[in-house]
């Protein structure tokens, strides 16, 4: 064995042996590349950059650029391609590049292969590590309805597809909104581009009643809107007064309810019904 330096200043260690044309080091690495020998103390070869992460994890869908900051080994003067398009290096370090690829234009919801080139020719490419957001869309929310009581808290579950996770941006989730009130999404919550829990907060001075829409906004300001997907009701009726509060057991009587809450009433006494004449 002899004594390896690679490129870049990078330490390997002992070259173990030589296979199928390519140099190995003593854990089975074969992927090195001989470089003419610098004497009878030790050999240099290259080694090919290594990708171990890229930033942003997800490309959203209808941006016209992206850009991307990729992170790894061995990079030296590189070009990039991103699914098989070239994206142009802005700058470069033997860690880390940025460049500017193309925007997400197929929906496609599908992984995004990257390859780095150094300029002596050795890349590397990656086929996990990007994906291409498909386009927002609405499928369904749970529950639907909610009446405006003062103090009404809710978990409200949204389901569609596209949603940002906190995985590919950070710690930054889709907000959402429901007839313009918001509904909170818990930073570093959304675990899934298909399914998302935020918490809602009704009452009386909140949105008016009846369909309201439901808005999910993505970090990248994309959003997603459907159109009397929650319904406002009014608040539970509480009865504060009843006159007179008594009368004959079998006898027509006109009497007088007084309380809160969204008209129309139906009143009833001793389980049956009674006949509503309007009011208040």
């Amino acid at each position: 064995t002899a004594t390896a330096t690679m490129l870049g200043g990078d330490a390997l260690g002992p070259i173990g042996y030589a296979l199928s044309g390519s140099l190995c080091d003593m854990a089975g690495n074969c992927n090195g590349a001989l470089s003419p020998a610098t004497g009878s103390s030790g050999v240099t070869f290259a080694m090919p950059p290594a990708i171990q992460s890229v930033s942003p994890a997800v490309r959203p869908y209808g941006l016209a650029e992206v850009p991307l900051v990729l992170c790894g080994l061995r990079i030296e003067s590189p070009t990039v391609q991103v699914g098989g398009q070239a994206c142009p290096v802005v700058w470069a370090n033997a860690s880390c590049l940025a460049c500017r690829s193309v925007g997400n234009q197929t929906n496609a919801g599908a992984a995004v292969a990257l390859t780095v080139t150094n300029a002596n020719g050795l890349a590397d490419t990656q086929s996990s590590l990007l994906w291409d957001q498909g386009a927002m869309t609405y499928a369904s929310i749970a529950p639907s309805t909610a009446s405006q009581q003062a103090g009404t808290t809710l978990a409200v579950t949204l389901t569609g597809t596209g949603f940002a996770t906190s995985s590919s941006a950070g710690a930054a989730c889709p907000t959402v909104t429901v007839g313009g009130q918001p509904c909170t999404v818990a930073t570093g919550s959304c675990s899934s581009s298909t399914s998302l829990t935020c918490t809602l907060t009704v009452g009386p001075s909140g949105a008016s009643n009846g369909p309201a829409p439901v808005t999910i906004t993505n970090p990248d300001g994309s959003t997603c809107t459907q159109a009397g997907a929650f319904v406002f009701q009014g608040p539970v009726p509480t009865l504060t007064g009843l006159s007179p509060a008594s009368g004959p057991s079998r006898a027509a009587r006109q009497s007088i309810c007084r309380g809160t809450g969204a008209a129309p009433w139906r009143f009833g006494a001793g389980g049956r019904p009674a006949l509503h004449r309007g009011g208040r």
